[in-house]
Order: C-alpha cells, then structure tokens, then sequence
C-alpha cells in the first residue's frame, strides 16, 4: 500500500509538457478552452461561463500572449439590454489593452439614450480589430442617418485608418462590417411576411445611407 501512495503521489506530481507543443497545437487547445458557440452577454462576465476556462491565460507569460487573442478575437460580445451596458462598459474598461483583440460586438439595446451610445462608441475605439459590429434596430431608430453617421463616425474613421496603415495586406473595408439589424415580426401569414420584408427594407436603407455618409469622410 505504501508503494501504491507513492506511486499516486508521484503522478500527481507530474505535469504535461504543454509548452513543448508545437504553436499551432496549443492555439487549438486554446480554442477548445476558451471560445464558446454563444456570444457573450457581458454582464455575465467571464466567471459564469462555465463551459469555458479563462484560468489558463494566468498559466504563464507566453499562454497570456498566445491566448489573449483568441479569448477575446474568437468570441462575440453583446451588449443586450440597458442593465448590461452598465457592466459591458465596465467590463471594456477593466480589460484595458485586451479590447484590442476584440474582433465582434453586438450591441441590441432596448432604449438606451443618446450619451450612452456615443459613451460606448467612445470606449470602441479600444478595439483596434473590431470587424463585424451589429447595431439593433433599438439603438439606431432613435436618429437620422446623418446624426447617426455623425455619432459612430470617429469610431469608423479610426478603424478605416488602421486598416489602411497594414501596408502588408489588401486594406479591408471596414463598412463591410457595419450591420444594422431590423426588428423580428413575430407571427405567421401573409401580413406578418409583409411587415417582415417592410422592416427589412427599412433597416437596410438607413444602412445604406449611413455608410455613404461615412465613406463621404475617408481620406
């Protein structure tokens, strides 16, 4: 019995040699880790993602820098309802220079004010590599296509910018990935079809114009 303590206690002891990896099989364990099939909500903050485990970013210095990007490159973030941007804003600012890496935001507000959303727009402009970032019809219905492009447009203008500086690559289009989302009719028949189709058309016009206000402004 002795033997066999010894014996537990020694494997215990023993580690994996994860760093011995090669790179590219550690990035897939870092995406098995760390990037869920959900976006996440950020009041629900890292700690009640049970199915994923953050953790591993404190192993060392050379998982933080592997792993950092992909935690925060790989995942989409929502700003989903009022309560929610309190702690999102929060959140953007507690990660400091992690936000870069940040790559998909949803923000679906119900009826957030004008100052909360130049607010967030503001703190965006931490995501140096946002690029998909989805507006919901609660959060754009409230202005015209000229003042909304006057609101997001430093945060487009800065992203339009850093895009054309990777002298290395085609330079993206960021407006490729500026969406704005129509509101769902719940229902069936004829009429909810329609009204689907009248809402569609409404949120794909205001995004139209808003881009070609924006693109107006790059030099």
């Amino acid at each position: 019995m002795a033997r066999s303590s010894k014996r537990n206690c020694a494997n215990a002891n023993q580690h994996f040699p994860f760093l011995d990896l090669p790179a590219e099989l550690r990035l897939l364990v870092y995406e098995h880790l760390l990037v869920g099939n959900e976006p996440w909500r950020l009041a629900a903050a890292l700690r009640n993602k049970s199915n994923l485990y953050p953790n591993i970013i404190a192993t060392c210095r050379l998982v933080q820098q592997e792993a950092t990007p992909v935690l925060y490159g790989c995942n989409q973030f929502e700003f989903t309802d009022e309560l929610v941007l309190g702690a999102g804003t929060q959140f953007l600012k507690n990660i400091s220079h992690s936000a870069q890496h940040i790559s998909s935001i949803n923000i679906d507000l119900t009826m957030p004010t004008k100052k909360e959303i130049k607010g967030l727009f503001v703190l965006l402009k931490k995501c140096a590599a946002l690029s998909t970032l989805i507006i919901g019809v609660g959060v754009w219905t409230s202005y015209k296509a000229e003042a909304f492009a006057k609101a997001i447009g430093p945060l487009v203008r800065l992203l339009h910018k850093s895009q054309q500086k990777k002298h290395d690559l085609k330079p993206r289009d960021v407006l490729d990935g500026l969406n704005f989302s129509a509101p769902h009719i719940y229902g069936f028949g004829q009429a909810v079809i329609v009204e689907q189709a009248r809402q569609d058309e409404r949120a794909a016009t205001f995004e139209e114009q808003v881009k070609d206000l924006l693109r107006a402004t790059f030099k």
